[in-house]
């Protein structure tokens, strides 16, 4: 398999014009004014990060943030790295499109406060209708802009799947149940610690070094890199307690 690095750039930077080019070919193909539109008001204060494979770009995307709100715009992929992903497609509700036929027949999202996108998706496929990415389709989407927001975003999440393992017990698999397990691993490591065992919580250190030089070396970024350990830590204890929550207290 060949190896896929991902790296933030500035405009100007390394592979940024050829993510433009790439950004051309799909969006802008044979409009005389296409670097006008592409150098709108964003461009120049935005992040870009683009998939490299074998020093060639493959995939990018544009971040800019306007009043603490993350806003991502121009996805794209080279058409030969399309359609790779591991299984159906699931929707998300931040981009997904029903036709009226699909709707009639599911009612559309149900009521649930989280997870109704996954849970609209299994129906779909219940009442054997087909989900598909749309790839020349993209969207301004504000991400979560602050840790407090991710760490909200992610406990929602997990408090959802229980919910939905319950609901289509066939999709449950073993990997739901990995923040929760890395979380109360971290919990008797600092315990041990305590006692002089510190192997155990030498082993999490040991992970969010790698961590940290993994993102430190595709992003040539420090803060990038601390940030990355910060978040990813988010994210295991947001997934995780909203998981165990939902498993063994909500009802």
């Amino acid at each position: 398999m060949k190896k896929m690095d991902y790296i933030i750039i500035k405009p100007g930077k390394d592979y940024y014009y050829s993510a433009i080019q790439l950004r051309i070919e799909s969006f802008f193909n044979n409009i005389i004014n296409a670097l006008e539109l592409i150098n709108d008001d964003y461009e120049s204060s935005a992040y870009h990060m683009v998939a490299v494979e074998i020093h060639s770009v493959i995939g990018t995307g544009r971040l800019h943030i306007e009043n603490n709100v993350g806003i991502i715009s121009q996805m794209v992929v080279e058409d030969s790295h399309k359609k790779k992903g591991i299984g159906k497609f699931q929707p998300r509700s931040f981009n997904l499109g029903l036709s009226e036929v699909a709707f009639s027949k599911t009612n559309g999202f149900s009521k649930m406060k989280t997870g109704e996108d996954i849970d609209l998706t299994f129906r779909l496929w219940e009442n054997d209708l087909k989900t598909q990415l749309i790839e020349k389709a993209f969207v301004y989407h504000k991400r979560r802009s602050t840790i407090g927001q991710f760490f909200k975003q992610t406990y929602s999440f997990g408090t959802a799947r229980p919910i939905l393992n319950k609901k289509y017990p066939e999709t449950a698999k073993i990997t739901y149940w990995f923040p929760s397990l890395f979380i109360i691993g971290f919990d008797i490591s600092i315990i041990l610690a305590c006692f002089g065992y510190w192997q155990f919580i030498a082993f999490y250190g040991f992970y969010f070094t790698l961590l940290f030089i993994d993102a430190l070396i595709q992003n040539k970024n420090i803060k990038v890199a601390f940030l990355s350990i910060i978040t990813s830590f988010t994210q295991f204890i947001g997934y995780g307690l909203g998981f165990l929550e939902s498993k063994f207290i909500k009802k």
